[in-house]
């Protein structure tokens, strides 16, 4: 009889992933022992569904576990064990994991994201999902800050020179600057950009998250000075984007979150036909759909299946600027706002062109079309 094996894949300070399964009883779902210092401080059940272990042979792939810890931890000095089976199997450690036992068993063949895809920018009107994509982009192997707003400079830069070359260039000959070509001087100031950017992410692959509309002035140069630049557009319907500015941002006026959502989508909708390589993630599926979505955005960026399985992981369990709870996930028809008539009447003449640019509806269904094809 053989026994139950897996990976302990991740250590965080309140909580720890991997998987576990029983080659012999496929069809159980081990109970996962969590211990820490001698001392069990948690049990979960592995039946999370995993496409790696799916594609590995190991049963239907569900046999993974998150278990949540009351306690935060230190990672660092913790002396952690995954326990699984009658005899108390001990549970190896992945990579990502970070045992106080320096002589646990190791993976023979660890993950290689050398082939991941980067430098990845991640775009998009606030409240719109970007924080949770950068944070589980971290969590499936990338590196990169929590914010990143260096590069929306760009759009300064553009304006000055373009001001300048306005005002001063005349034309002539006898004009040193009327020999120079405004576009080279741009692009000259810019690189200096891409090389603090460079330096602040020696270790690849590395992510810049910066939502807000200075951005679409930056992306052509990004695009030139990055080749292999990946653009991950976060968005939102302006109904729930509205609702969640209004409760993080209450002070500002009403019409002016409808005109950001709207220059967001706008200029994004001028951008993404520019031979930019792009993929659009609605933040709703992020709130439903967190394996699915992580599917895409493993295909797109070439991510191992493990990195995969962690970045869904993170989009599943993890929920940061969250305005309540469960507002991620809220849907709302325009009616169920609580917006005066007002509002609602300036919602939809600011708002609706974009909304039907998208596809989005004005009720629960979120999406035009998706009420019939759910009946």
């Amino acid at each position: 009889m053989s026994a139950p094996e897996g990976f302990v894949d991740e250590i965080l300070p309140t909580r720890i992933s991997g998987w576990a399964w029983d080659p012999d009883r496929p069809d159980l779902r081990p109970e996962v022992r969590i211990e820490i210092d001698g001392v069990v401080v948690a049990r979960t059940i592995a039946d999370i569904y995993r496409p790696d272990l799916l594609a590995s042979g190991k049963g239907d792939g569900k046999y993974g576990f998150t278990a949540k810890l009351d306690n935060s931890i230190d990672v660092g000095r913790a002396d952690i064990r995954g326990l699984v089976g009658d005899h108390d199997q001990e549970l190896r450690f992945g990579r990502y994991a970070l045992p106080q036992n320096a002589d646990a068993p190791r993976p023979s063949e660890p993950e290689d994201l050398s082939q991941a895809a980067h430098p990845v920018f991640i775009i998009g009107s606030p409240r719109s999902g970007t924080t949770i994509l950068a944070s589980a982009l971290r969590n499936g192997g990338y590196h990169g800050f929590d914010e990143g707003h260096l590069l929306s400079l760009i759009r300064g830069v553009r304006e000055i020179v373009d001001a300048h070359f306005a005002t001063h260039k005349i034309g002539s000959e006898g004009q040193l600057l009327s020999q120079i070509d405004s576009e080279a001087v741009k692009l000259g100031m810019i690189s200096a950009l891409k090389a603090q950017q460079d330096a602040a992410n020696p270790s690849a692959p590395w992510i810049d998250k910066t939502p807000g509309t200075d951005m679409y002035f930056a992306v052509p140069y990004i695009a030139k000075l990055w080749p292999e630049a990946k653009f991950i557009f976060a968005k939102r319907r302006a109904i729930e984007n509205v609702v969640s500015r209004m409760k993080k941002f209450p002070d500002a006026p009403f019409a002016l979150h409808c005109e950001d959502w709207v220059a967001t989508m706008e200029g994004w909708r001028n951008l993404r036909d520019s031979g930019i390589s792009h993929i659009e993630i609605d933040q709703y599926d992020i709130a439903r759909q967190p394996q699915n979505v992580a599917q895409k955005l493993g295909a797109f960026l070439r991510l191992p299946c493990h990195s995969v399985e962690l970045v869904a992981t993170e989009m599943t369990s993890s929920r940061p600027e969250a305005t309540s709870a469960n507002s991620a996930s809220q849907v709302y028809s325009l009616e169920s706002t609580g917006w005066s008539d007002d509002q609602i009447a300036e919602f939809r003449e600011k708002c609706t062109a974009e909304m039907v640019a998208f596809g989005y509806s004005f009720d629960e269904s979120y999406r035009r079309g998706e009420a019939e094809q759910q009946n």
